[in-house]
């Protein structure tokens, strides 16, 4: 082989290999952004199961604080329990609707509570910065005299946070449910028709 050949064999090895390391590198790129997203939805995720956990507790902590049984419970925290059990009864029957895995279906109103619950320390962490700056102590006041009020926020922002986590609707599967739903409505008003107008017998004639 000339010196001409080799030559133009190294001109048109030299671009390609080039080309390939930019495809890598970029590949190598793409995945390590992923990843490091990846990690960063994982921490904020046991971060907001972490805050609803813990905001639960001390509700729970809160309502039998006196340590008295079913006397604790106010009539407030009676009817908060049962609006729970509603809400929590109509969030299973939507999520059993649809294709949602058991965790998602585990986690979703826990991951909206601490969305909640963070908006509420970022809140309380503006004000008492502003506190600081100003030297006023509307955060302290608030902590003291609004004991009730806080009470129903939180549970306000558990019975939202029940409401609000049903899945979308793309992940219904319930075509043949529907369907179900429809033939056993068309039986009962079969049947019921039947009640009203019984067939005649016999002896009728």
């Amino acid at each position: 082989m000339d010196r001409s050949n080799v030559e133009q064999q190294v001109g048109i090895n030299g671009p390609e290999k080039s080309v390939a390391s930019l495809h890598l590198l970029f590949e190598l790129d793409w995945t390590i952004g992923r990843v490091v997203a990846r990690l960063l939805n994982v921490c904020l995720f046991i971060t907001l199961v972490v805050m609803a956990l813990t905001s639960l507790w001390l509700e729970l902590i809160n309502i039998f604080e006196h340590q008295e049984g079913l006397s604790d419970i106010s009539t407030i925290e009676a009817v908060f329990a049962i609006l729970a059990l509603v809400l929590l009864k109509r969030y299973i029957f939507y999520t059993c609707q649809t294709n949602e895995r058991w965790w998602n279906i585990l986690s979703m109103p826990l991951i909206w509570y601490g969305r909640l619950v963070l908006f509420v320390w970022l809140t309380a962490s503006v004000v008492a910065f502003s506190d600081l700056l100003e030297g006023t102590k509307y955060l302290n006041g608030a902590m003291l005299h609004g004991e009730n009020y806080r009470q129903m926020f939180a549970f306000a922002c558990i019975l939202l946070s029940l409401y609000i986590a049903v899945p979308s609707k793309n992940k219904r599967t319930t075509v043949i449910d529907s369907q179900a739903l429809d033939r056993a409505n068309s039986n009962d008003k079969i049947s019921a028709t039947s009640h009203e107008h019984p067939p005649k017998t016999t002896s009728d004639i």
